[in-house]
């Protein structure tokens, strides 16, 4: 019977451990596909594919604002280099927060993603982007978040 009960614990650890790579692996292609619209100014496919939750809490219009003030103020998307990645499981579904350091042409931004990841695609929960480069250049040097969310 305990032989039973570890080889099921030892069983549900290795397969939860793959749920949580193939979580973290959707919202890295999720984030790469957002930065590619982001490139393609194309932000109504960005709030469309976002999940029903953050399509609830924020308007279209506010959507589209935000990211083309985000391009007014930082230019266009080079890279990101990720950098903490958490993945939960509850009875609410999987969830992946992630961090980066994103690279534009007129600076650094730290961007904050949380996702919520169902049959192997991430669909964006929430976004938080803040840059100090722009907000020295138009605030006197105080660092401002572009975005609170």
């Amino acid at each position: 019977m305990i032989r039973g009960l570890a080889a099921a614990a030892i069983l549900a650890v290795a397969l939860s451990g793959c749920s949580f790579g193939e979580a973290s692996g959707a919202a890295d292609q999720a984030v790469e596909k957002f930065h590619a619209q982001f490139e393609a100014e194309d932000y109504a496919a960005m709030y469309t594919g976002a999940d029903p939750q953050f399509r609830g809490a924020t308007a279209a219009k506010d959507w589209t604002d935000l990211m083309a003030a985000v391009r007014r103020k930082l230019g266009h998307f080079r890279s990101a280099s990720r950098g903490n990645v958490n993945v939960t499981q509850s009875t609410g579904g999987t969830f992946v927060a992630q961090s980066f350091d994103t690279t534009y042409d007129e600076g650094h931004a730290t961007e904050q993603f949380r996702w919520r990841v169902a049959d192997g695609h991430a669909f964006l929960l929430g976004y938080n982007i803040s840059s100090s480069t722009t907000a020295r250049r138009e605030h006197g040097g105080l660092p401002m978040p572009l975005c609170r969310q």
